[in-house]
């Protein structure tokens, strides 16, 4: 399990708008991630959009 697996599912589905729409828990993260070769926890998904959003926050910060 890892948080570099999570972003990377992340990083997947925010690209791929399909998948996107097929996900409505945690649940489906994981085995998303599981079938993608990319195992991670709901732990790790959680930690993950955290710095996700934080990183996306402060690329669009520079910005104003």
């Amino acid at each position: 399990m890892s948080i570099q697996n999570a972003l990377k599912v992340i990083k997947d589905i925010r690209e791929s708008k399909n998948k996107a729409s097929k996900i409505s828990t945690m649940e489906d993260l994981v085995i998303l991630s599981d079938t993608k070769g990319l195992p991670c926890s709901e732990n790790d998904l959680e930690a993950a959009f955290q710095i996700d959003w934080k990183m996306r926050w402060v690329k669009h910060s520079n910005k104003f």
